[in-house]
Parts: C-alpha cells; sequence; structure tokens
C-alpha cells in the first residue's frame, strides 16, 4: 500500500521514504545527519527508532504467540534442542560468551548518552 490510499498508515510512508536512491537529497541529509548529529539529528534518530519499533512490536507479539507454541508441534524434541543449540552457538559466534547481555547493556548506555532512551520524548502527542 502507498502512502495516501486507503488504510494509510504514516509507518509505511515512513518505510518507502527510506527507500530513496542513495544520491537523492534526503540520502545526503541522512548521511550528514549520521556525521554530526546534533540535537536535531538525535531527535529524528529516536523517532525513526520508535516507528521501527511501532511496526516490530505486531511482528514480535505474532511469533510469541502463534509461530514459536507451534513450533513444538512441528518439530521432534530432539530437533528442538539442536535448533536451541545452535542459536546459543551462533549468538556466542557474534557476541561471545555471555556478551549478548553485555552487548544490552551497552546499548542501553549508549541510548542514554545520546538522550535517545526516553522514547515518549519523539511520541507525537
Amino acid at each position: 500500500m502507498r502512502p495516501g490510499g486507503a488504510g494509510h498508515d504514516s509507518r509505511q510512508e515512513t518505510v518507502h521514504g527510506e527507500h530513496r536512491s542513495p544520491g537523492s537529497p534526503a540520502s545526503a541529509g541522512r548521511r550528514k545527519t549520521m556525521i554530526n548529529p546534533g540535537r536535531r539529528g538525535l531527535v529524528l534518530l529516536g523517532a525513526s527508532m520508535h516507528t521501527v519499533i511501532a511496526m516490530y512490536r505486531p511482528h514480535a507479539a505474532r511469533e510469541d504467540a502463534e509461530l514459536f507454541p507451534k513450533l513444538r508441534d512441528v518439530v521432534s524434541s530432539n530437533q528442538y534442542d539442536a535448533m536451541a543449540k545452535e542459536f546459543e552457538r551462533k549468538e556466542h559466534e557474534l557476541f561471545g560468551q555471555g556478551d549478548f547481555e553485555k552487548m544490552v547493556a551497552r546499548v542501553a548506555r549508549l541510548e542514554q548518552e545520546m538522550g535517545i532512551h526516553e522514547l515518549d520524548q519523539f511520541t507525537p502527542r
């Protein structure tokens, strides 16, 4: 669905807008903001993050409520355990032993430092 159509959702407009060509003026503005974000850049970053979260929440909820519970119905206990071990191995490969939790804490600290940890400040009223 394109922006402005029946059932228009401003989050979709944001997603469609992000797919402009790399040489577009909007892309140049985003690159400049990424290099030296300033207050406006941080507000835009926070708003963009809020939009992604708003779009992702229903997806994650559907996985938790529908998909993952049904997984046990379609794979054997051994397959399920093997998948869990593989996910754990991949986590350690990507983040190191026990480093996933450290990475979560690091992101939280960065959000604090950037002043974007309180998403309410970016929520339109």
